[in-house]
């Protein structure tokens, strides 16, 4: 039930120590991953929005509720297990674990890309998660693929999100020192 607060919070703590030892440049951090690591990403830059300069979600899970109530994992027995035991039942308090509602936290600028026919984190969170940042005065890159799911799988597909990706950390945060 920390998927919001521990779970995030060591996350803050090891980019905070990499800075300490030299091993980031806090003006040259972006957070970026897929599914549970787009969630992460986005609650990294709602909760350490000093250190996060860009924020890159793909299938990215932004409402818990959604989670419990309208994925594909909620649909089985063992699934809806799942859910209240790492996520919970109270709709109040998985909203509040939610990036969905901390967009107006995020200053860093964001990528958010999904597929228009994921089951596992639906689409519509992806959506929402855009008007949010939207209304917060903070529009994000957007990349919405017809026929892909959770995750890009058409070559075509993969290639073109990993190039938007590439040039979005290159305008955010430049290009890596050899």
């Amino acid at each position: 039930l920390q998927w919001g607060k521990r779970i995030q919070q060591d996350l803050v703590d090891g980019m905070r120590w990499a800075v300490s030892k030299g091993y980031a440049d806090p003006a040259r951090i972006c957070v970026y991953g897929s599914s549970f690591g787009a969630y992460s990403a986005l609650m990294l830059a709602a909760q350490a929005p000093e250190l996060v300069k860009c924020a890159a979600g793909l299938s990215g899970l932004y409402d818990l509720r959604a989670m419990a109530n309208k994925s594909d994992t909620s649909r089985s027995f063992w699934g809806r297990a799942y859910i209240k035991r790492v996520v919970g039942r109270d709709d109040a308090e998985m909203l509040a674990n939610s990036p969905l509602s901390q967009a107006d936290k995020i200053k860093a600028a964001v990528f958010l890309a999904h597929g228009k026919e994921d089951e596992r984190t639906p689409f519509r969170q992806a959506e929402q998660m855009q008007k949010a940042l939207e209304r917060a005065g903070n529009p994000p890159q957007w990349m919405a693929i017809p026929n892909e799911a959770h995750g890009f799988y058409v070559r075509e597909n993969a290639i073109a999100f990993y190039r938007k990706l590439e040039m979005f950390l290159a305008e955010n945060i430049g290009k890596p020192v050899r």
